[in-house]
């Protein structure tokens, strides 16, 4: 356990380039020694937008996809290339806050053709978001940071 909570609301929405994105808020404690794959503390603000199954970034860039399988690079480059996968079927998930019927992306580096040993997940549940994820080293099989969804009020 690490002790950072991360709280995430909706505050409102805004136009980009004719385009309504959300307006998530997340603040952010319990980080005050700024482990390194964990969000810093304070607020900060992200924008999102739903369009055929993908959440996307005010950048036009897609965040999450729910129904596309191919594989996607996030980030390319010579030496290093980051890439996420969406995984068929759904996932039956409980944390603290309840069991989801989650769907799950996975997300790996590659460095100098051979793929990491890390492989992220991520599980998202219709309706509520973000579940379950985890954060790793690429060269480490076993994840240094696991977040779970904790509690949630929709209204």
């Amino acid at each position: 356990e690490t002790g950072v909570i991360d709280s995430i609301s909706i505050v409102g929405t805004q136009e980009f380039e004719g385009e309504t994105y959300f307006k998530f808020r997340r603040f952010t404690t319990g980080n005050e020694t700024g482990i390194t794959l964990c969000n810093p503390n304070g607020e900060h603000f992200e924008y999102l937008r739903e369009s055929e199954g993908n959440l996307i970034w005010e950048t036009g860039q897609i965040k999450f996809t729910n129904n596309d399988y191919t594989e996607r690079i996030l980030d390319d480059n010579p030496s290093i290339s980051y890439r996420e996968i969406l995984i068929e079927g759904e996932t039956e998930l409980t944390v603290e806050a309840g069991t989801f019927d989650c769907i799950n992306s996975e997300r790996y580096v590659i460095v100098n053709g051979e793929i990491a040993p890390a492989r992220d997940k991520f599980y998202y549940a219709d309706g509520f978001g973000l579940i379950y994820d985890t954060s790793s080293f690429a060269s480490q099989e076993t994840p240094s940071v696991i977040r779970r969804l904790e509690a949630f009020d929709v209204q």
